[in-house]
């Protein structure tokens, strides 16, 4: 106390004005008042104590630390300058601050009148120096300020309940104490009515989500064999004949103790090593047998550490949580969603701090009770039928010993315990029993939907299906489409270039309408035998008529070009990676969405939200032709007339986007692995040239770095994805590879104006065309749609061309750029 009694001397000496405040003064005197009785008896009770001081005194508790929360009465956006600077005061100039300059404009104060009303009035300062620089207005009307201001109001009432005018009535105590125990105020008070059970649960939380589109990674062809292969590991390491092998049912009738589990661990640890996923699977297991042993068992976590061998109370407290997380996933999806969970190698995502317990408690219910209100249902119905086939394989019988160790009357008593837990992963009901009575300090699961999971007991009529061999059915049509030279015809002027593109919406939405591959070449020979008659007539098609197939349109190439393509569309993603592709819209919008998703591109104030990830942007690089790198090192050469260099643009480097919010881009990346290799192997089939040639950049990258968009540089993701007649003219070779995510959209068709051809793409579907070559555009569309954009940026060109390394290659210093030999 003595020290804080110094130092509000020396702020009362540096700062006069702050001195004359009334709130330090009452901090001083509480200080001393505190000092004084440090040593003495109890005060007397004509004392206020701590809980009865005015709630708006911002100083009641004692001086504010930077871990307390804001005064009561401070305005939250100014706190330091409402609190020391009430009204026309301000601090007196001081040898370690300037003098203040006088300052104009309004200045926005909340007091009490006479009668403890909270009024707020704008007094209009004189500006005694005309040159003094103005303060910028305060937006008024902001949502966030008007929440403080209501709260305030509410906490101020709530003082003159409690005399904060100095007189502490009984009544007014009285008052004070009903609404600090939670009650309305009286003038406030509203008859909510009582409660009942017909509401909408929350909806998945956004990294739950991202966690149920990584496990919906079974549903594609990659999963099912990982998934497959897997189950084979699990089968042999449990039928080898070795001594002590770990199974969830041991040499007895009951499970392995928890103790004796990781016992076994630790001794088959060098086998279980090499099969990673077999260790996994087992680590999650015995996350849950520890957290069914630490129930009810009346230890302290320091206790527990002691008595289970953890070197610190910490070890305790996170194999609880992680136990409590496993059973979470195995109360919403059962105890088979642990192999799919090892099979796709996602434990350490269980285990680790991407996720929080409250995301896999969301993941719980959602997988066990789908909502309609929550759009990730769908990504937990995909886990159902998966589960019904590891349900009815007859390899993993050894999962299952057909009975229960515990009656469900025993589970009842307060003090039972679950000393020794059998985890039978077929008996569904009996360990969604055991789960419900554990004790998690939180709501229990929702009851699991009988609707959906009552199917599993049904055999399934297929089982895992086997890797099938690489067939890609495609459609070719050659047609007399010119490749354009990349002029666009968009006039300039942004008014009139508007019309344009609105007036060619709607000849293109009354495109010709065809019904095969052969009758869409027939209307385009149509029309481009005769162009010049036929500028105001589209070809439309849909890609449902490919049925799963891929389309190639060939035009005619004109001179120096890479082919004659006009478009690849390839219609087969589904079939390819499963029911996750209809929840992309969704992963994408829970990994970067911010909730500016339209439903019309018709609709006052629709735009476009692109995001350009691009891990290597090589754009306006700064060339090092000339650069003295045989005496100098890079990092200490710059232009003699600027000695400021940039140098984090003389070689590619990550985009903005990238790195403002890497968790994004690093869930971004995690959902679309399965898409990024479909499309890699489809162009490595289709177009190899192509590939070859984009992989030359993306091959020597800085610092070998890999980027996960191959063959292309990067990805532009595309909310509200209508955009208006244009040109890509940087785009590497011309070429760009669009992926439209939809979800109940009506229109949003892609127009390319140059062919005179109207593609309706559908969730998705995938359309590679010379971006830089043919203007085009989307037509209106109504519904959630966005789109992906693959591509290379054809500053990259300056890193591959010639020497390449953006001509810092030369001398001791230089750049040495690891080339393949094809390169």
């Amino acid at each position: 106390m003595e020290d804080l009694l110094s130092l509000t001397d020396l702020l009362a000496r540096d700062f006069p004005g702050l001195a004359a405040h009334p709130a330090f003064t009452q901090l001083r005197t509480g200080i001393s008042r505190a000092s004084s009785q440090q040593n003495s008896p109890p005060p007397h009770r004509d004392s206020p104590t701590r809980s009865e001081m005015p709630l708006d005194d911002p100083f009641a508790a004692g001086p504010p630390s930077r871990h307390s929360p804001p005064p009561l009465s401070v305005e939250p956006e100014d706190e330091f300058g409402h609190l020391f600077s009430p009204g026309p005061l301000s601090p007196a100039p001081s040898s370690r601050s300037p003098s203040p300059t006088p300052s104009s404009g309004k200045r926005k104060r909340a007091h009490l009148d006479s009668d403890g009303e909270d009024e707020r009035e704008d007094d209009e300062d004189e500006d005694e120096d005309n040159n003094a620089p103005k303060k910028k207005k305060k937006k008024k009307g902001n949502c966030r300020n008007a929440g403080a201001s209501a709260k305030r109001r509410k906490q101020d009432k709530i003082a003159r309940l409690r005399g904060g005018a100095g007189s502490e009535t009984p009544e007014a105590e009285r008052k004070a104490g009903d609404l600090r125990d939670g009650a309305e105020s009286p003038s406030k008070a509203k008859d909510k009515g009582e409660f009942v059970g017909d509401g909408a649960p929350p909806k998945t939380t956004a990294k739950g989500g991202e966690f149920l589109g990584q496990l919906s990674r079974v549903a594609s062809k990659e999963g099912q064999e990982a998934l497959e292969s897997f189950i084979l590991e699990l089968v042999e390491f449990h039928t080898a004949p070795i001594q002590n092998t770990v199974t969830p049912g041991s040499r007895t009738e009951d499970i392995i103790h928890t103790l004796e589990c990781a016992g076994e661990i630790a001794k088959n640890g060098e086998k279980l090593i090499k099969k990673g996923r077999v260790l996994d699977f087992h680590m999650l297991l015995m996350y849950a047998r520890f957290r069914f042993a630490m129930h009810n068992d009346g230890l302290t976590h320091q206790d527990r550490a002691g008595t289970m061998g953890f070197k610190e109370e910490k070890s305790s407290r996170n194999y609880m949580q992680r136990g409590q997380r496993v059973l979470d996933l195995a109360g919403g999806g059962t105890f088979f969603l642990l192999i799919i969970v090892a099979a796709l190698e996602l434990k350490d995502r269980v285990t680790g701090l991407h996720l929080t317990c409250a995301d896999f408690r969301s993941c719980g219910n959602a997988i066990g009770s789908p909502q309609p209100n929550d759009s990730w249902g769908n990504s937990a119905r995909i886990l159902v039928p998966y589960i019904q086939r590891l349900y009815h394989d007859p390899r993993l019988n050894f999962l299952s010993f057909g009975s229960n160790v515990f009656p469900e009357e025993e589970m009842e008593r307060p003090d039972f315990r679950f000393t020794r837990v059998k985890l039978d992963f077929k008996a569904i009901s009996y360990n969604d029993t055991l789960l419900s009575h554990l004790k998690t300090n939180s709501p229990p699961l929702r009851p699991r939907a009988t609707k959906i999971w009552d199917k599993i007991f049904i055999p399934p009529v297929l089982t895992l299906p086997l890797v099938s061999p690489k067939v890609y059915p495609t459609e070719c049509i050659q047609t007399s489409i010119r490749i354009p030279q990349g002029t666009c015809p968009v006039p300039k002027d942004p008014t009139v270039a508007k019309r344009w593109v609105e007036r060619e919406r709607e000849v293109a939405e009354n495109g010709i309408q065809v019904a095969s591959c052969y009758e869409l070449k027939e209307k385009l020979e149509s029309i481009h035998s005769n162009i010049e008659e036929n500028r105001d007539t589209y070809v439309r098609f849909d890609t449902k008529i490919l049925n799963g197939k891929a389309l190639s349109i060939q035009g005619i190439a004109g001179q120096g070009e890479l082919d004659n393509d006009v478009a690849l569309i390839l219609t087969d993603m589904r079939d390819a990676l499963g029911p996750i592709v209809d929840t992309l819209p969704d992963l994408i919008n829970a990994a970067y969405g911010d909730g500016t998703i339209h439903s019309d591109s018709r609709a006052e104030g629709f735009a476009v939200e692109a995001i350009h990830l691009e891990p290597a942007y090589n754009r306006y690089a700064e060339k090092g032709k000339g650069a003295p790198l045989d005496d100098h090192h890079m990092h200490f050469i710059h232009r003699a007339n600027y000695p400021r260099a940039n140098h984090g643009q003389r070689i590619p480097w990550v985009s903005k986007d990238i790195t403002k919010d890497q968790d994004s881009y690093a869930a971004l990346v995690s959902v679309l692995t399965g898409m990024c290799e479909y499309l890699a192997d489809r162009l490595c089939h289709h177009r190899p040239d192509l590939v070859g040639k984009l992989e030359a950049y993306i091959n020597i990258l800085p610092y070998n770095a890999a980027c996960p968009w191959a063959p292309f540089g990067g990805v532009v993701v595309n909310f509200n994805a209508c955009s208006d007649a244009h040109l890509d003219g940087w785009d590497l070779f011309k070429r760009c590879l669009v992926v439209p995510l939809m979800r109940n959209c009506k229109g949003g068709a892609l127009v390319l104006y140059e062919g005179r051809l109207v593609l309706d793409l559908h969730n998705a579907d995938a359309i590679l065309f010379p971006s830089g070559r043919f203007t085009h555009f989307n037509l209106h569309y109504v519904g959630m749609r966005a789109s992906l954009v693959f591509h290379t940026d054809g500053g990259s060109q300056q890193w591959t061309e010639g020497e390449g390394a953006n001509e810092w290659f030369s001398g001791k210093f230089g750049v040495k750029l690891d080339r393949p030999d094809t390169v």
